[in-house]
Order: C-alpha cells, then structure tokens, then sequence
C-alpha cells in the first residue's frame, strides 16, 4: 500500500508498508510513475511560472532556480528507489533471514516500522518509513541496510 502525503511542492512524502504482490507492484509502479509525471509537470509549471515573473534573470539566477527545481526530483527519485528495497517486511521472517546486530552477529527483534529523516546532497529532506530493529543481547538499535 502506498501513503502519499502532500504539501507544498517538494514537501510530499512517499510511505510504504506491507507486502504486495505482482498485480500489486504493477499497480503501485504505474502510480510512481504518475506521481513523477505529476511532479515533473509541476516542476516544468514553475520554471514557466518563473521565467515569466523574472524577464532580467541572468544565466547564474536561472540555473539556480532550475537546480532547486531538479532537487526536488532527485529526492522523489532517491526516496522511491530505496523504498523499493523495502518491500519485504524482515520482521515477519525466521531468525535465519532477519538481519543481524554487527557486534553480536545475532538476529534483530523488529520494533516496528518508523520514519527515518535523511538529507539528500543537494540539500532535499527525503522521509523513509522503514522497519527499526534492535539487538536482543546489547540492544543497539538501528535501521538495517538491504
């Protein structure tokens, strides 16, 4: 299932939980590409929007603007394709398949699915809702890789 929550341009955040099957992912793969669609559209809006208000913008103002536009895609890119490797709930599996703390090497108890706040390099929020787990013998609690 896809959350989408929306904001001003830039501000939206993409939310994934559950597993899906293929008729699911199908689905769910031409939503994203609406959703890029839509936020291209929007961007090219803009940058019309801009231009039009900014007759005397010189070559540095309008890369500027451009740049803080494309951002805004990056980060919509970025987010998207690390949520994609978040499909598979770990927590439901055998100790075997979870992931393991890298002190103890033991199997990490799921503590349910929170959102993890990172910064892209140009600067972007990109809002991940990824599962959290933590070691049953040290207790070091992290967001495992996939």
């Amino acid at each position: 299932m896809v959350k989408s929550q929306a904001g001003k341009l830039g501000e939206g955040c993409i939310f994934l939980d559950g597993k899906e099957g293929k008729k699911e992912t199908a689905e769910k793969t031409m939503k994203d590409e609406q959703s890029f669609k839509e936020l291209s559209d929007e961007i090219l809006r803009e940058m019309n929007a801009w231009n039009a208000s900014h007759p005397k913008a010189t070559f540095l103002d309008i890369e500027v603007k451009a740049r803080d536009l494309v951002s805004q895609l990056e980060a919509h890119l970025i987010q998207e394709s690390v949520l994609e490797r978040e499909r598979e709930d770990w927590s439901q599996g055998e100790a075997s398949e979870r992931p393991t703390c890298p002190t103890c090497q033991l199997p990490l108890l799921s503590r349910g699915k929170r959102v993890r706040h990172l910064q892209a390099t140009a600067g972007r929020a990109i809002h991940l809702e990824r599962t959290y787990g933590t070691c049953p013998k040290c207790g070091t609690g992290f967001f495992p890789p996939r």
